[in-house]
């Protein structure tokens, strides 16, 4: 079933997009091609320790970072030759030689998931990256449904089988026995069990961006927004429950992701290699554009990209054949953006400041005060946008003050902007560099 929605951003532009259940079309594709992508927001690996025409074998070192606690270096679980090499871009084109292999069953849970990938699926929410895998979590926060358009979450029953497979998970790994465990699911589910030992269920209300762990730390449930490095809390989906529970519990991972794709011709999910390109999945043509995630917190993709593990759905979304005319005679309200989610299929090589408009001119704050409104962390967006958009380290310690720290990265500030201005990207973008500062500092001492 099918059932026609109007996504409405960018500057008052509307998109027509289709969404549909997931069990419409069913599809398993594995593909022998692959590109990795070793920079994003959540992670980067600067140095890659590989060349070109060369063959990888199982779990080598391909990229090495000093991001965690402990240097990491990023394996894939099959043996691929490397076919190029973008230095600038950190990217990586390889072909797959042979299938892929499961990691030993005697390894440790950190380096199982090194092995296995499954550590670019789980987030820690207050450094706004990928968890480090080499320290045990303080609380894991397990979001059993997502609002975020167009996923549509999962099913009412999955509460039974997260309750099972966590507890399973515990039962075989010793360093899990004491964290404390959190469940996020909505309130139009029924069933509400009740707290049990380390096991707590919240119940939360359908509304986007409910299921990020950091509402909690807004309502002052949890510890959020402070400097102790010893106290790190995990969250990641049901999907990547089930992964974990395969790979700890059954010994086993088959590396395939189910994908959910709107908009296009195999409406559905898409069972994948993570990495697949995503030209290879399906027909694009140059009047739409992919959404790779969320429809706030996604980013661009085109048929050069490829599909992430932590990617849960690929949106593609057809461009008006017309932009509005003599648009200077209403300026800042209704203009397009250049943003990485919404403009840059326009122009996608044109250098241009995030918070500028199609023809660069800048952008100005009104103080309207839609930002702070929205900001379900009850920040002020706008003035945490002015103190770090220049990356003066002068005013950083006066955005820390002012709560950086507590960002969600929901992106709804730049979503309600009638600037358009890509505050959440700022603003997440100095959240970051903030943690990263601190890891290198931790390690010098």
């Amino acid at each position: 079933m099918r059932q026609n929605k109007c996504i409405l951003f960018s500057g008052g532009k509307k998109y027509n997009i289709n969404i549909s259940k997931r069990s419409d079309v069913e599809k398993q594709i594995v593909m022998s091609k692959g590109l990795l992508e070793l920079s994003s927001r959540y992670y980067e690996f600067k140095r890659i320790l590989v060349k070109e025409n060369e063959v990888i074998e199982p779990f080598t070192g391909i990229a090495r970072t000093d991001i965690f606690s402990e240097t990491f270096e990023f394996v894939l679980p099959c043996r691929v030759r490397i076919n190029r090499i973008d230095y600038r871009k950190k990217t990586v084109e390889f072909t797959v030689l042979e299938d892929p292999v499961s990691p030993s069953a005697d390894l440790l849970i950190s380096e199982k998931m090194r092995r296995s990938g499954i550590w670019m699926e789980i987030f820690d929410p207050v450094r706004g990256s990928c968890a480090d895998p080499f320290i045990t979590p303080f609380e894991i926060f397990i979001s059993l449904s997502n609002n975020e358009p167009p996923y549509s979450g999962n099913e009412e029953n999955c509460l039974e089988h997260a309750y099972q497979y966590i507890s399973e998970i515990i039962d075989v790994t010793p360093e899990f026995r004491g964290v404390k465990i959190n469940f996020l699911f909505p309130e139009s589910w029924r069933k509400i069990p009740e707290t049990q030992g380390n096991f707590t269920f919240h119940c939360i209300e359908d509304k986007y961006p409910a299921f990020f762990p950091g509402v909690l730390f807004t309502q002052k449930k949890y510890l959020y927004g402070f400097s102790d490095n010893s106290v790190r809390y995990w969250h990641f989906d049901f999907i990547t429950l089930e992964k974990i529970h395969q790979l700890v519990v059954k010994n086993e991972f088959n590396y395939l992701t189910p994908v959910d794709v709107f908009n296009c011709n195999d409406y559905g999910k898409l069972n994948i290699r993570p990495w697949t390109l995503i030209s290879d999945l399906v027909e694009n043509d140059l009047d739409n554009r992919v959404i790779r995630g969320g429809l706030l917190t996604g980013l661009e993709g085109i048929n050069s990209n490829s599909v992430r593990p932590h990617d849960r759905s690929l949106t593609f979304i057809s461009n008006p054949k017309t932009r509005e005319m003599l648009q200077f005679l209403r300026p800042g309200f209704d203009r397009d953006s250049y943003s990485p989610l919404v403009a840059s299929w326009y122009f996608p090589s044109r250098k241009s400041e995030v918070n500028a408009g199609l023809r660069g001119e800048k952008r100005m704050c009104i103080e309207c005060g839609y930002c702070e409104t929205i900001c379900p962390a009850r920040l002020e967006p706008s003035i945490l946008w002015k103190l770090t958009k220049d990356r003066d380290e002068r005013f950083y310690q006066e955005a820390i003050e002012l709560g950086l720290r507590r960002c969600m990265e929901c992106n709804l500030c730049s979503y309600v902007c009638p600037s358009k201005i890509e505050l959440g990207h700022t603003i997440t973008a100095a959240k970051h560099n903030y943690f990263i500062e601190q890891e290198h500092c931790r390690k010098e001492k």
